[in-house]
């Protein structure tokens, strides 16, 4: 379940660049808020599927503090420009409702004005969740004694009437002393207080801070399309059940059987082949091994010994134990990484090894999804935002979106009337045969399914029964001259533009994923080249009309089958 936010003074993502991954991999969080991060400006770590938002404190030539908010790629965001003198970073997300979340550190050398901190709640949109290593004490969050910083923060907390996340456990271990301390807090609005459960986790992670997992009671945000499992499927079953009895001549309307039977195919094929789960994907880090389990079980150990018993002799020991997790995990990610490169031969893709490069120098492939920006309203929501694609892209293709002159050239080309008179014995009129049939899904490529889930792979593995009743149905579809309504559908994909602002509608660009069945019969009818279902149109009396560079089977540039 991606349902969590993890807060934590990480004291170097560098240094600890291996825990922060260890986390996603344990808890799969919806964002990670990170304070003394360390970080100068050239740095450019990244995080697979997370899109990272950073706040740099450079000084002396050194890095020092610095706060970054780590965020799921799925999970729909904008940055919250900040105007403030603290080192603080903030993003508007959309979990079960829009809310932003903040990461602030403030330094214990830093002479704190209350002033900056109600500012900085100003500029903060609402709801909003603050996290952060505010380095005060206070009786409000566990401390047993007051202090001049905690004092100015707990009052900030009664003035600005917001709530405190925290209980009274501990959240920082300090190393001299072996004494535990709460310095980290987590403040929300007052409607979030029951949406979310706080808690400590249970070791350090290489800091002295304690990471803290923040829960979100209501439902995930984040779900993952189902996919099937193509590698696990029992094609002896698919092929038994796909010996059905189907009669295409029972229904009149060629639409309606071909919709019958893509219906009865996704049962047969929800019963042979297993899909993924709509949990999203946990990214395991590869080199993590027993040996790396047993370190870090040991690390734990004697982090508990140390919790019980505070004494410099457990400080020692744990400080040894935390060196040699370390070494551990160094050593283990050296060895897959050596025995990757051991497995690199002619047969590896290049795209593999390019990908593996790109990690290793911190370019993150992932996407993330943005909130929009459309007439000074700023869109939160999954329908929302989708909605205001889908009429981006209806614009741009319409006639609304050309020029003058190209609408008027068209117009007087629409005018010309088409000469639909034949014999209707032209070669590329013939019925379709079962071996062009086989041909045309012979050379089909895998690739990914449209609306109604029909994979390549499936339709490969029919059966001749069943390849004959598809023949017979796509012969209906070519003679009638009836396009199924269900191939009009596709799932579109909006991929940012490079280098624009993605708050912007108008800087994606679609990828349509139409039905692979329908792509089966474009082969059929240019086996050289498959046609897009925008290419596809009805001329007058219902006549099936496809334009493309090279559409007839054999050659020319215009074919039309009239009714019969």
């Amino acid at each position: 379940m991606v349902n969590s936010i993890i807060q934590w003074n990480c004291r170097g993502l560098k240094p600890n660049f291996n825990e922060v991954q260890l986390l996603i991999q344990k808890y799969n969080p919806l964002a990670i808020c990170l304070q003394e991060t360390f970080l100068r400006n050239s740095d450019t770590l990244s995080f697979r599927h997370f899109v990272g938002y950073h706040h740099h404190a450079v000084g002396d030539g050194r890095a020092h503090g610095g706060v970054s908010i780590i965020l799921n790629g799925d999970i729909p965001q904008s940055k919250v420009t900040l105007n403030s003198p603290l080192q603080a970073v903030a993003v508007r997300v959309t979990l079960h409702i829009p809310i932003t979340l903040c990461s602030v550190y403030l330094p214990p050398s830093l002479q704190l004005n209350p002033r900056d901190l109600d500012d900085l709640v100003a500029q903060l949109p609402l709801p909003f969740i603050i996290t952060g290593d505010f380095n005060g004490h206070h009786s409000l969050w566990g401390s047993p004694d007051d202090n001049n910083r905690g004092k100015q923060i707990a009052d900030f907390i009664n003035i600005n009437n917001l709530c405190l996340l925290n209980d009274d456990s501990p959240t920082y271990l300090h190393p001299a002393t072996a004494s535990f301390s709460s310095l980290d807090l987590t403040i929300c609005s007052p409607v979030l207080f029951q949406d979310f459960t706080w808690r400590v986790n249970e070791n350090l992670c290489g800091s002295d801070h304690f990471p803290i997992i923040i829960d979100n009671n209501g439902p995930s945000p984040v779900e993952r399309p189902q996919r099937w499992k193509l590698h696990k499927a029992d094609w002896a079953l698919f092929e038994s059940l796909c010996l059905f009895s189907f009669d295409t001549k029972e229904i009149e309307d060629a639409d309606e059987s071909m919709a019958l039977f893509t219906s009865i195919l996704q049962d047969v094929a929800e019963q042979a082949i297993p899909k993924t789960t709509t949990e999203p994907k946990r990214f395991n880090k590869p080199w993590f091994n027993d040996d790396c389990k047993s370190a870090l079980k040991e690390r734990d150990r004697i982090l508990r010994r140390l919790k019980k018993h505070p004494s410099m002799e457990n400080i020692a020991a744990f400080q040894m134990v935390w060196a040699k997790a370390r070494r551990t995990i160094r050593q283990a990610k050296k060895a897959s990484w050596q025995s990757y490169v051991s497995r690199i031969n002619s047969r590896t893709t290049s795209k593999s090894v390019w990908d593996r490069i790109r990690r290793i120098n911190g370019k993150s492939s992932a996407l993330s999804v943005n909130h929009l920006n459309v007439d000074n309203i700023t869109l939160t929501t999954f329908p929302d935002i989708a909605n205001s694609l889908a009429s981006t892209f209806s614009f741009n293709s319409s006639s609304n979106f050309s020029s003058d002159a190209f609408r008027g050239i068209r117009q007087q080309q629409e005018k010309r009337r088409l000469n639909f008179k034949s014999r209707n014995d032209e070669c590329y009129n013939d019925r379709f045969s079962i071996a062009e049939l086989r041909d045309s899904l012979k050379r089909a490529r895998d690739t990914a399914t449209g609306p109604d889930e029909i994979h390549y792979q499936i339709l490969k593995h029919l059966p001749y029964p069943t390849l004959l009743i598809l023949l017979d149905l796509f012969n209906r579809i070519w003679v009638d001259g009836n396009f199924p309504p269900s191939w009009h559908e596709a799932t579109i994909i909006p991929i940012p533009k490079p280098g624009k602002d993605h708050t912007n509608p108008t800087n994606y660009r679609p990828i349509a994923l139409t039905s692979c069945i329908c792509k089966t019969m474009e082969r059929l009818i240019n086996p050289t080249t498959s046609l897009l279902t925008s290419n596809v149109d009805f001329g007058p009396k219902g006549a099936l009309l496809i334009i493309s560079l090279d559409l007839k089977r054999s050659s020319g540039t215009l074919s039309s089958r009239s009714n019969i």
